[in-house]
């Protein structure tokens, strides 16, 4: 199986209100980001308590690289 695939098995598992819901989602946007070429970000947005709100953001293993080179 896919690590991408695994993550999200493993994420339909999850209940909603588990501790560890938003590092699953930003695992989530690191393999997708690191699987779909054209894609330079994912952005992770949650709903709670009713009010969306961005829970992160996740670079391709280039885009990091660049980063890290232009500090």
């Amino acid at each position: 199986m896919l690590p991408l695939t695994r993550a999200l098995t493993s994420l339909a598992e999850t209940p909603d209100e588990a501790p560890d819901v938003d590092d699953r989602l930003a695992l989530i946007a690191r393999l997708t980001v690191d699987l779909v070429g054209a894609a330079d970000f994912a952005p992770i947005t949650g709903l709670r308590d009713g009010s969306y709100l961005a829970a992160g953001e996740s670079l391709s293993a280039t885009a990091r690289g660049l980063l890290d080179d232009a500090r």
